[in-house]
């Protein structure tokens, strides 16, 4: 991989586009290892020649991958590609010269992606006992960060998945997709012209706020942490497909008032109280 730089900064909105589907990012991981043919890298992700050739000319047209050679194989042309870097980033000037419906056009179709891969993945993950074991998770957290703290919680981000974006070989290894988002919550409430949301506060018997969390393999629910969530004034929406473990010192009062909503299939792990408590959120939710 030495003789490919190790960042690019893409250059043009056509190329954000090609980048934002989840499979020409697999494809240009494969390319930036070494150059290979459009079947070599169908036959490392298990997916038709014919669709990797319509992804790699698309990434050549847009300039992030090349034809480095041509060989002939008992009487066939092979073509081999490659990668023009190893990492691909988005520079800030970009977005920031982007018209501002095309910015968001951009983002959506990118967050509309993933929206379908990891709901793909979800309800695969959901269909056999072979696929159980999989996790996918799903959660949303409000922090409160000066300006330069975002910026060290991006890089320590960063910085901590760094040694996983190469396959290192370990047996057990699996590829992963890690999705980030951040935005100022101001920025997102809903324009004046938009239906108000009713506030609803603790002195009505509602919570501040709704935390959603979808977990398929296994979850596990603490006193501690659910203490947390009530001192905050917060609930639980939880779906989980897969073991529901909550811990036996968590008392039932607890658990019925942080947990608004449950969507549960599979093997549910608690003391008599607490599944009692649990299964009526359940059947109050089908009815």
């Amino acid at each position: 991989m030495d003789d490919i730089p190790d960042s690019y900064d893409l250059q043009t909105v056509e190329q954000l586009r090609a980048v934002a589907d989840e499979l020409r990012q697999r494809i240009l991981r494969i390319l930036s290892e070494q150059a290979r043919t459009v079947t070599q890298v169908g036959e490392e992700l298990g997916i038709a020649a014919a669709r990797i050739h319509y992804h790699v000319k698309e990434l050549e047209r847009v300039r992030l991958v090349r034809r480095v050679s041509t060989r002939e194989n008992r009487g066939i042309l092979e073509k081999y590609y490659r990668a023009v870097a190893i990492n691909f980033a988005v520079p800030a000037e970009l977005l920031h010269n982007l018209p501002p419906d095309e910015s968001v056009a951009t983002a959506s179709g990118w967050i509309r992606e993933i929206a379908r891969n990891f709901e793909r993945a979800l309800r695969r993950a959901g269909q056999s006992e072979e696929r159980a074991h999989r996790t996918a998770g799903l959660s949303r957290i409000h922090l409160w960060l000066t300006d330069d703290e975002f910026g060290h919680v991006m890089n320590a981000v960063e910085e901590a998945l760094q040694p996983y974006q190469q396959p290192r070989g370990v047996g057990a290894e699996r590829e992963r997709t890690f999705v980030q988002l951040m935005y100022d919550t101001r920025d997102a409430e809903p324009a004046a012209e938009e239906e108000p949301v009713p506030a609803r506060t603790p002195e009505l018997g509602y919570r501040f706020k709704i935390n959603h969390a979808v977990w398929v393999g296994a979850m596990m629910l603490g006193r501690d942490e659910l203490e947390r969530y009530d001192a905050r004034g917060e609930t639980l929406d939880v779906t989980v497909l897969g073991l529901l473990t909550v811990k036996d010192d968590v008392p039932p009062e607890l658990v019925d008032r942080v947990v608004s909503r449950l969507r549960h299939r599979g093997k549910l792990a608690a003391s008599p109280e607490v599944r009692a408590v649990l299964e009526e959120k359940a059947a109050k939710r089908k009815a």
